[in-house]
């Protein structure tokens, strides 16, 4: 039970959490039509050790103050707080009682860069406002849940290791598809651009739900990439792996660069760090890319080689190295 204590006349408690960035296999990209962050085609993903946010969340009982919200320290921007307070809501429908919520998130990496801070903050907030509201910290499927509220791929960020998030008739699911011990990939961060990307991820998958000519045949091969990529992770097959990730992510930009009028989130830097990775693997070096919606460059390497793949791009920008693994971290908090 959280740690709750009298402040004037008020009731009040505080949850923090920490939670990881997940980088996906198979992307999220498409909503279901009228539906609250719900995904169109199903999605992999596997969290990052190292790119963390964390997240403060005190509730006050008994007031009708408007929420805090706070971002690296900067009141949130419009639609950041009208997500938060969605997530809230949920929160709140568990616990069966509503408060005024003062939250103070902060991220350890670049924010909007296409490096899934905004999936990272969400399932922090959303752990710590659980913790907050005297809910039970094990109910992961339920915070994942509200998480997606903030950020559709935040629910991913609340399990650990290798995670799917399908459709279903009547909303989605998440689950954890193997732990990051199962296969320890490691993970070459190539960080060509930091800035906040012009076209959120969010208005960019909606304008190529529209426009895009070849949004339906992404759709279609989304689910067969699910399916194939999470055998692929059970069978320890990066040669499928890597064929089948670099496929979908270049499909997925398919759409982007034929919505009319294109979205252009990969740089020329881009593409030749991508060219490099496969020249890399046709000489035996067991990596693939990935790029998702911003110009860095994921290069998954398999156990033990990524020192060996960054000597080999180090060259073309900074690359940082991690560990997969992540997922949330909820603890209670006295006053």
């Amino acid at each position: 039970m959280v740690d709750q204590s009298i402040v004037g006349q008020h009731l009040e408690s505080v949850g923090r959490a920490t939670a990881t960035a997940n980088f996906a296999l198979s992307k999220y990209w498409g909503k279901q039509t009228g539906g609250v962050q719900q995904p169109a085609v199903p999605s992999i993903s596997v969290g990052i050790q190292g790119l963390t946010a964390e997240a403060e969340v005190r509730l006050n009982y008994g007031t009708n103050q408007e929420h805090e919200i706070r971002i690296a320290g900067n009141p949130a921007n419009e639609k950041t707080c009208r997500r938060i307070e969605t997530l809230l809501d949920a929160v709140f429908a568990h616990s069966g009682r509503k408060a005024q919520a003062i939250i103070r998130s902060d991220t350890r990496f670049p924010i909007a860069a296409g490096l899934a801070s905004s999936a990272a903050g969400m399932a922090a907030v959303a752990g710590a406002a659980w913790i907050a509201a005297g809910l039970d910290p094990g109910d992961r499927s339920a915070i994942a849940d509200c998480a997606r509220l903030g950020s559709g791929s935040a629910c991913r960020s609340v399990h650990d290791g290798y995670v799917a998030w399908e459709p279903t008739d009547d909303g989605s699911i998440i689950r954890q598809v193997a732990s990051a011990d199962h296969w320890p990939l490691e993970l070459c961060l190539v960080r060509l651009d930091d800035r906040p990307k012009k076209v959120s991820s969010a208005d960019g998958m909606l304008h190529c739900m529209e426009t895009s000519p070849v949004w339906s045949s992404w759709v279609e091969r989304a689910f067969l990439d699910a399916v194939e990529i999470e055998q692929a992770i059970l069978d320890k097959d990066l040669e499928k792996l890597a064929d089948l990730v670099e496929a979908n992510c270049l499909l997925m930009h398919a759409t982007t660069l034929t919505a009319r009028p294109p979205i252009f989130y990969m740089q020329g830097r881009t593409l030749q760090v991508m060219e490099t990775v496969t020249s890399l693997r046709r000489d035996g070096l067991p990596c693939f890319f990935t790029v998702d919606a911003g110009p860095n460059v994921k290069v998954f390497t398999a156990p033990g080689t990524a020192q060996t793949i960054k000597t080999a791009l180090e060259d073309m920008a900074p690359i940082d190295v991690y560990a997969i693994g992540g997922g949330l971290t909820a603890e209670e908090s006295s006053i």
